[in-house]
């Protein structure tokens, strides 16, 4: 074998290795965005929790809040 086979055997191993590389980039990057939208997601259902804790602990404003819902007209303090 002389150097000029091995020099091409050696840049395609070397542009088989950037293929592998960005394969694996784009996987982990998908994994990552995945892993972030699900923690938004946990996030967003927490803070629903905890205001629906708040409006099941008031009895006034769970009063108001079903005022609401049955169409009554509510006072400008309400």
């Amino acid at each position: 074998m002389n150097w000029d086979a091995i020099g091409a055997v050696s840049e395609v191993a070397a542009a088989i290795g950037v293929v592998v590389s960005l394969v694996y980039l784009a996987v982990q990057i998908r994994e990552n965005t995945r892993s972030s939208r699900s923690a938004t997601r946990q996030s967003i259902v927490e803070s629903v929790i905890a205001t629906n804790m708040i409006w099941a602990q008031s009895e006034s404003f769970s009063q108001v809040f079903q005022d609401h819902l049955d169409g009554k007209e509510l006072a400008d303090h309400e």
